[in-house]
């Protein structure tokens, strides 16, 4: 991997991520998560003024609303945030899941590649909730909390 080493680190870390909410075996060490929460925190401070929508795509950029939710520019009630998974994550590592849990329940919505992609601890998604969107490539699932609506 090319790259200062801090890159480098992140890279792995990711990637690691990324294969344990797909099943894999990893030790999700205190370190990993500082590292991987800085690097977030980094990219976080780069986004500059409100947006309508903000789409977050795969697991990895999940804790970006984390800090950004009590920026006025982000948090007014104008921008909806809406993470976008396209991998399996009904089997991925208890561990690290967890740790990306909470994340991504901030947001306001979730799409899915497949329903059945949807862990079943996600307390965000529920059928009565869930819009369909059909496309030629893909069926996603759009799930929106129940508890925010689009005037708030």
């Amino acid at each position: 991997m090319a790259g200062p080493p801090r890159q480098r680190r992140v890279l792995a870390i990711t990637k690691q991520v990324h294969n344990a909410l797909q099943g894999a075996d990893i030790e999700w060490t205190p370190a990993m998560q500082r590292t991987y929460l800085e690097r977030i925190l980094d990219n976080a401070l780069l986004l500059e003024d409100g947006w309508d929508f903000v789409v977050v795509h795969d697991p990895q950029p999940a804790a970006l609303l984390h800090f950004l939710r009590d920026n006025p520019s982000f948090s007014s009630g104008r921008t909806r945030w809406i993470w976008r998974c396209h991998i399996d994550l009904t089997v991925a590592n208890p561990t690290v899941w967890e740790f990306f849990r909470p994340f991504v329940e901030l947001h306001d919505a979730s799409v899915w590649t497949m329903a059945e992609f949807v862990p079943p601890t996600l307390k965000r998604w529920t059928a009565s909730s869930t819009s369909h969107r059909a496309s030629t490539r893909c069926r996603s699932r759009i799930s929106t909390s129940p508890s925010r609506s689009a005037s708030s």
